[in-house]
């Protein structure tokens, strides 16, 4: 859950730096690294992993 609330943190400026620097394309490329950075936590945490 905290990883969620601070990827959120952190998205809101990140999506403004990246879509005022490189448009849509910086956006959507800013958005699948913070969805693929969940996405690998959630399953590593599904398949047991302690890291």
């Amino acid at each position: 859950m905290a990883l969620a609330i601070v990827s959120l943190g952190i998205g809101i400026p990140l999506s403004a730096i990246a879509a005022d620097a490189a448009g849509l394309a910086g956006l959507i490329v800013t958005w699948i690294g913070i969805v693929g950075v969940n996405g690998v936590v959630a399953r590593g945490k599904k398949s047991g992993s302690s890291s």
